[in-house]
């Protein structure tokens, strides 16, 4: 049966407003089992379990409900502001209070070096692991050019030079500024950049999050090649919140007001923004291939394919408020 033809035979026969385009979605909050609709963080596990973090703990969706983890259940702190993965599959949840807390598969449970944590840092912006399990990180509010460590035995923190590790991991060096590459883990060697970094096959994608005069440079995402270091950058219309290259190497663009999608990575291609409007968060693929977008204000988005658009139209009364349409990416 032809779809799309019976789309436009549908528009033709029943004339309506379109009020805008976004992908078929389904939302999620707190009417429907989420603790809040304040929601920074999405990640998946190896079951196809969905984890998110939120200001009122964090909550896992196993494709039937939503399932809210406290204090009460072993976290640290309820306020959680983004999810890391280990080299062992464990997440760990930074907590506002400076406080870490680790999900082993099993349970939840405080950092044991936590009180050390909070009584010489502000809070862990990022963090990587070396083969003996100990922490570096660097710390929210110092210049990037000091990370720290955690001996996992001990517990006692030392602070590292950017120069010192520097001489034991791959270094990957851009116009603006130097990564460390520790466990899949990106750390800059400068203080404006503060978010997750992507790279893919043949380029290093980044952006700066540190304001200038005239613009935030968080408008501004660059793309390193790692074939012969040319550099290349877009500026777009919102200011950039995070970054994800999908399975299919699309790479996605969290903004304080939408979500850009770029095909390929590639920038001759003119980024698509979805969801206007709209603080984003997150983005992640599970092991279905849906994709789970997290937000500051409308909880949670899931989307089965970004191959279908939702019109919102004028047939509220007749039972109709979204009719899906034929779209490409």
């Amino acid at each position: 049966m032809n779809y799309k033809l019976l789309f436009i035979l549908f528009i033709q026969l029943f004339p309506f407003y379109v009020f805008g385009q976004d992908p078929y979605h389904i939302n999620y909050d707190t009417k429907d089992g989420l603790p809040s609709s304040e929601v920074y963080a999405v990640e998946v596990d190896s079951n196809g379990i969905v984890w998110f973090a939120t200001d009122r703990g964090i909550c896992s969706y196993n494709g039937y409900e939503f399932k809210t983890f406290t204090t009460d259940d072993g976290l640290a702190n309820n306020t959680l502001l983004t999810i890391w993965k280990d080299r062992k599959g464990n997440f760990w949840f930074p907590g506002l209070d400076g406080s870490l807390s680790i999900y082993d598969h099993e349970k939840f449970f405080p950092y044991k070096w936590n009180d050390s944590l909070k009584i010489n840092l502000a809070w862990p912006e990022k963090i990587a692991w070396d083969n003996d399990d100990n922490l570096y990180f660097w710390n929210s509010g110092e210049s990037n050019k000091i990370k720290y460590s955690i001996d996992n035995q001990s517990g006692r923190i030392t602070q590292r030079p950017f120069e010192d590790l520097a001489q034991k991991h791959k270094i990957i060096r851009v116009q603006n500024a130097d990564f460390i590459e520790m466990s899949g883990y990106y750390l800059p060697d400068d203080d404006s950049f503060r978010a997750p970094m992507v790279i893919k096959k043949d380029s290093f994608l980044y952006f700066n999050h540190k304001p200038n005069k005239i613009k935030p440079y968080s408008r501004y995402l660059f793309k390193h090649s790692l074939i012969d270091s040319s550099e290349e950058f877009i500026e777009l219309e919102n200011s950039i919140l995070n970054l994800y290259l999908d399975k299919s190497e699309h790479l996605w663009v969290c903004t304080t007001s939408g979500l850009y999608f770029i095909k390929d990575a590639d920038f001759i291609n003119p980024p698509k923004l979805y969801f206007e409007g709209i603080s984003i968060t997150q983005i992640r693929n599970d092991l279905e291939g849906n994709y789970w977008i997290t937000t500051l204000q409308n909880g949670i988005f899931k989307i089965p394919s970004f191959e279908f658009n939702a019109i919102r139209t004028q047939f509220s009364n007749y039972g109709f408020e979204k009719v899906l349409s034929i779209a490409t990416l």
